[in-house]
């Protein structure tokens, strides 16, 4: 995906207009894509869903590639093909940033020619300079995504003090970029806890009931998982790796051929 982004400004982008993507050329490369505590039902079905580290932070993300680092979600001619479009993917072009002076969220845009031009669907800005009724409407769900992946990282932190999850070896999501370190929650020390920790499971539930719930969704995404996999061992073409019940976790699966916009996005 693009990794560049500037704030949405009347110099810089007026009479520019947008449209939703119509092909996901852009997220080729793309292995992981984190997952908001809204959509994480929605991502359950769809992809098997991992916690994820870097440095300090933890959050859920839906693995979409193969042990060889491939996006298995695209065909030759860019088309999303899973059943479910994840946030992060269609509210491409557009992302927060925060303004240096007093860190106020700011619409920001990348510069994509196939979706940000004179000929798009939406107006960018109106002609007084204000965001338009639909980047205004991105722009407010982009505020509900980043509270909603707040809320999931504290989960995801609780979750991983219980000490219920595996790590997934480095070599099964392509091996190359170390600093992402991805985790399973693990049924057998899921249970040990509810036997061993029950108290302080209890304890945890009480102050932040989602927790326990997000590690039996995460357990759920891969059980799917492996109830689609075409081969009990490791398929080429996919990504598993197994649990200490001896459970395997797979991106395999039958998918559909369309993207369901009316249910999925909200522009």
């Amino acid at each position: 995906m693009h990794n560049f982004y500037e704030p949405v400004s009347f110099p810089a982008h007026a009479g520019l207009r947008w449209s939703p993507p119509a092909a996901f050329e852009f997220a080729r490369e793309l292995r992981f894509i984190p997952v908001t505590l809204l959509e994480l039902h929605r991502a359950a079905h769809c992809f098997p869903l991992c916690l994820r580290r870097i440095g300090d932070t933890v959050d859920v993300v839906a693995v979409l590639a193969d042990h060889e680092g491939r996006n298995i979600h695209l065909n030759g001619l860019g088309t999303w093909t899973a059943d479910y479009v994840p946030f992060a993917l269609r509210a491409y072009p557009f992302s927060l940033a925060r303004d240096a002076r007093d860190h106020t969220p700011r619409l920001a845009v990348t510069r994509d020619d196939d979706v940000v031009g004179p000929h798009g669907q939406y107006e960018l800005l109106e002609p007084s300079g204000r965001l338009s009724g639909a980047a205004a409407a991105v722009y407010d769900e982009l505020l509900a995504a980043e509270k909603s992946l707040e809320m999931m990282r504290s989960i995801c932190r609780s979750l991983l003090r219980l000490e219920i999850t595996m790590q997934v070896p480095p070599q099964a999501i392509g091996g190359r970029n170390l600093r992402h370190r991805l985790f399973v929650v693990d049924q057998d020390r899921l249970d040990d806890a509810w036997n061993q920790q029950r108290e302080a499971c209890l304890a945890l539930y009480e102050k932040e009931p989602a927790t326990l719930h997000v590690a039996e969704t995460l357990l759920f995404s891969q059980r799917a998982f492996v109830m689609r996999a075409r081969e009990p061992e490791l398929v080429e073409g996919t990504i598993a790796f197994a649990s200490a019940g001896g459970h395997r976790v797979s991106t395999q699966e039958d998918v559909g051929s369309y993207i369901d916009y009316d249910t999925n996005i909200v522009f």
